[in-house]
Parts: structure tokens; C-alpha cells; sequence
């Protein structure tokens, strides 16, 4: 409560009636002007407490290793004009001779990005700009189950119930040449108590790129996105996005196991 911030519009208001009357596109700006408020309010308080790096993710959201792969082809700026002909060649290369952030992850079982960050740190962007906010990927892994008990318990002890944890439970997500809105890693001993551009892009020209869509073969952590299961997906009370939008996120074409 003490984090709430009023402002001018009735629907900015922390007192404001919310009842299955509401129109949805009210209770939709209620929302983000919540999520801004707090976002604010919270990354303020961090910096008073001398933090650091802090994830500005969504409870259905985790950061995960940008872990490469050989199967996920070129990286998605070799396409486009002006670049060298040996373009994914290059970064192929950069990748096996371990020159490139992503080929120094640590793969063991038990690392942690917490661990990683704390060590050698956030990735600079390409750009080597020295900036407080880091965009990462965002992939969508969808409602489709793990298709039996071994492939959710892969890599787990088999006293452990993986199939209660979306995370494990969940591995089918979108190609990473299917991306969403990125989102973000801010250093909250830099910020400068600004008001939020958006979730995807909060601290606006403080974030790296030029907007909210992120090369992955860049950098090397991903967000992950987990639609779930329908239950957890809706809202109590008012829903005010509803079944057809749970459809619509799982209608995701070449779905990729992704079992990081």
C-alpha cells in the first residue's frame, strides 16, 4: 500500500470501486498505471537499499541462460542489408572458439544466473555502451504438457515432483526466431527515479537498443514466458483477458523442447 501513488484519473485512484461492471479498457489502464506506479516505487526502494541488478519480469516470467544452440540457424541481424556474407559464419565461429558470452556459460546443473551476474556480470550490448538497463529475448512456452512422467523429470531426482512446477513441466516454447517484447535487467544504484516508459523498456534511452525487440544470438540470458494451465492463466474476479486470449498465446507454430 505505502508503494501506491494516486493519480488524476478516477481509475488512478487507490480507493477506486472495481466491480464486474467495470468496462475492461478502464481496468486495463487501473493496470498499467498500477504496474508503473509499483515498478517505480520499487526500483526507488532497492536504490535506497544499495542493490544492484533486479529483474523487472512478471510472476509468470523467469530469466533463464541463453544457452546456444546449433540448431537455432543465423542470428537474426545476418539478414539483414549491408552485412558480410560470412555474417553466421562468423558468429558460428565466435561461439566454438568461445570468444562470444554465450559460449562462456556455465552449464552445470547447479549454476544459477544469480551466480553468473554477480561474477562476471551483465552482457554490454553490442554496442559495448555501458548502460543501467539491459534488454533480454522473450519466448513464449505454451500449455502443452510434457508428453510423459521421464521427460518432465529429466535431469531431477525422481523424489522430486517437477510436474507441480511450471517451469519443468512446460518445455514446448516458440522458435526463438518468434519473439515477444523483450524484457529488462535494471542496476538499481543508477536510477535516477525517473517515471517508467513502459515494462518492456522501462528506463527508455537508459536501456540498451533501440527498442523492445532484442536480437538473441546478442546476448546471454532469455526471459521466459509460461502460459500454464488455464487455471492459474485466468484472473479471479474480473478477467478482463478471458479464454480467447489463453487460446491465442498457445497457438504458436514449430514448437521447440526446450529442456534448459
Amino acid at each position: 500500500d505505502s508503494f501506491w501513488v494516486d493519480g488524476y484519473q478516477a481509475h488512478e485512484k487507490k480507493n477506486f470501486p472495481i466491480t464486474n461492471q467495470r468496462d475492461n479498457e478502464v481496468m486495463k489502464k487501473r493496470f498499467v498505471y498500477r504496474q508503473e506506479q509499483f515498478y517505480k516505487s520499487c526500483m526507488q526502494q532497492l536504490h535506497d537499499e544499495n542493490q544492484t541488478w533486479t529483474v523487472l519480469v512478471d510472476t509468470d516470467e523467469y530469466l533463464a541462460f541463453n544457452y546456444y544452440d546449433e540448431q537455432e540457424g543465423p542470428p537474426t541481424w545476418c539478414s539483414r542489408k549491408g552485412q558480410k556474407p560470412s555474417c553466421a559464419e562468423d558468429y558460428a565461429k565466435s561461439m566454438k572458439d568461445g570468444t562470444h558470452p554465450r559460449a562462456q556459460l556455465d552449464r552445470s546443473p547447479t549454476a544459477t544466473v544469480a551466480e553468473h551476474i554477480d561474477k562476471r556480470g551483465v552482457d554490454q550490448n553490442w554496442d559495448g555502451v555501458d548502460k543501467p538497463c539491459v534488454v533480454f529475448g522473450r519466448y513464449l512456452f505454451v500449455s502443452k504438457e510434457s508428453s510423459n512422467r521421464e521427460e518432465i523429470q529429466r535431469g531431477l531426482d525422481s523424489e522430486f515432483n517437477a510436474s507441480l512446477f511450471h517451469t519443468l513441466r512446460y518445455r514446448h516454447r516458440a522458435p526463438l526466431s518468434t519473439y515477444q517484447l523483450g524484457k529488462s535487467i535494471v542496476d538499481v544504484s543508477r536510477y535516477d527515479g525517473r517515471a517508467l516508459s513502459n515494462p518492456h523498456r522501462p528506463l527508455g534511452d537508459l536501456c540498451t537498443g533501440n527498442n523492445a525487440y532484442v536480437h538473441n544470438a546478442a546476448v546471454s540470458f532469455r526471459v521466459h514466458h509460461y502460459v500454464g494451465s488455464w487455471e492459474t492463466f485466468r484472473q479471479p474476479g474480473l478477467d478482463v483477458r478471458g479464454k480467447s486470449l489463453f487460446q491465442k498465446r498457445n497457438n504458436v507454430k514449430n514448437l521447440v523442447v526446450d529442456n534448459t
